[in-house]
């Protein structure tokens, strides 16, 4: 079959083959696992469908959160453009969700707390986010919801081309959906000694809400287009935000076997994501156990609060519905399973005094309200403060951790891609193919 194809369609072969390959990558990124072999083991000869092992190799100019995709780029003839798929927009997301999870995962650590330049880092990464939302919606949604017939065991290109499709307008938005819970879920973390703002709580909690039953929509049509067998099995981490966001609201009411309908119809589906693929892999399997632990430990700290007098007192100004009182479960560092190995929990307090206790003392360098709810508000894309702001924020406060040995690299600019090395290679992707000449 190799030699009857021209280089044209094995250089679309191969960049699926690495489309998927960075997208199953991320889910190692969000889950705290240990990662497989990344790209800086693996290279590429473009525009041949040829790969080696290599070892070493780091391109000290490059920005850390996009090491991984630099490896891949650097391997090829820069004066030609890259072919226009969905590996162009996927390299976007896998570069805004590394510096977004760079920010999260520090934002609530000791040396960070209070710090001015949180919410204008939250609100910049935000803004990316929606441009990257609008044009998903712009070139993939449709496709989503009337994705073509597939066989999955033919080889020819064009059944390639249906399932490039079928791949990106999913795990597209399905991370997507991960990044906007990620981000929003990291407003309900509480700390000792910090305060908390009703208003902020709800916003976010409304986000979380809307994407993580977006999430449950896009894997149930999923599993009616996509055989389960042919699925990563670790891709099922994609479903573990939205879970826990759900479960969270199902214990706001768990004696009403009639309330929250949508809400455990959504929750369901999702859990028929990690039973299904239990079937195949064991590691669904060890992650539903997980999703099983957060339940009872819900189920017991709700009992707990429910015996307070002043709970739903206290909570019902953070609610978003007339059930809604019991604190969520969010992780306090982004990942739901940091820590865990060592006999410390990486999850947020989810005793509602921790709310109570925050109220007494109004956060000095907190984010307006009225400034907080018109970013997530707006139906622009033009983001709440100037250019300089943004850029100087980012420098100084979007950080990545270095690499013992290797020298700090200058970070890249989420929302000026024009402004970094990099972007060159962003604007490469965006360019239709051209044809070479002989």
């Amino acid at each position: 079959m190799r030699a009857n194809r021209s280089s044209e369609e094995m250089e679309f072969l191969r960049r699926i083959f690495w489309s998927c390959y960075i997208s199953n990558l991320y889910v190692y990124l969000n889950s705290g696992f240990l990662s497989v072999p990344s790209q800086k083991d693996i290279a590429v000869k473009f525009p041949k469908n040829d790969f080696y092992w290599k070892y070493g190799g780091v391109y000290n100019d490059c920005p850390i959160q996009i090491l991984d995709l630099n490896s891949i780029a650097n391997s090829y003839n820069s004066k030609e453009p890259l072919y226009r798929d969905g590996f162009g927009f996927l390299c976007k997301i896998y570069l805004h969700f590394g510096a977004a999870t760079k920010y999260l995962g520090s934002r609530w650590i000791k040396k960070n707390l209070g710090s001015k330049h949180s919410d204008t880092n939250f609100s910049s990464i935000l803004n990316s986010l929606k441009k990257l939302q609008a044009q998903y919606t712009k070139e993939y949604k449709n496709y989503v919801y009337a994705p073509d017939s597939l066989n999955p065991f033919d080889d020819t290109v064009s059944e390639c081309s249906k399932f490039h499709k079928i791949y990106f307008s999913f795990h597209q938005i399905m991370i997507l959906n991960c990044s906007f819970i990620y981000l929003y879920q990291s407003e309900l973390v509480r700390i000792k000694n910090y305060s908390v703002n009703p208003l902020r709580i709800k916003i976010a909690k409304k986000m979380c809400l809307k994407y993580a039953i977006s999430q449950s929509n896009m894997f149930t049509i999923r599993f009616k287009n996509v055989p389960p067998v042919l699925w990563e099995p670790l891709s099922v981490t994609l479903a573990i935000p939205a879970t826990v966001i759900i479960m969270s609201n199902l214990y706001s009411d768990p004696l009403n076997p009639t309330a929250n309908k949508k809400l455990k119809t959504s929750y369901n589906a999702l859990l028929s994501v990690f039973t299904t693929l239990s079937v195949y892999n064991e590691s669904p399997k060890i992650l539903f156990f997980a999703m099983t632990a957060y339940s009872k430990k819900l189920s017991n700290t709700y009992k707990l609060n429910l015996k307070d007098n002043n709970f739903k007192k206290v909570m019902k100004q953070f609610s978003i519905h007339d059930k809604d009182y019991h604190p969520w479960l969010v992780p306090k560092h982004l990942s739901y399973f940091k820590y865990t190995c060592c006999g410390k929990d990486g999850l947020s307090d989810i005793d509602y005094r921790s709310y109570a206790n925050a109220l007494d003392n109004p956060a000095e360098n907190s984010l307006p309200n009225s400034m907080f709810a018109y970013i997530h508000t707006s139906n622009t894309n033009n983001p709440v403060f100037t250019h300089s702001q943004i850029i100087n924020y980012q420098r100084n406060v979007i950080r990545p951790l270095n690499p013992p040995g290797i020298i700090k690299r200058k970070l890249f600019q989420l929302d000026h891609e024009k402004d970094s090395k990099f972007g060159n290679l962003l604007e490469k992707i965006a360019k239709p193919p051209q044809t070479s000449k002989n």
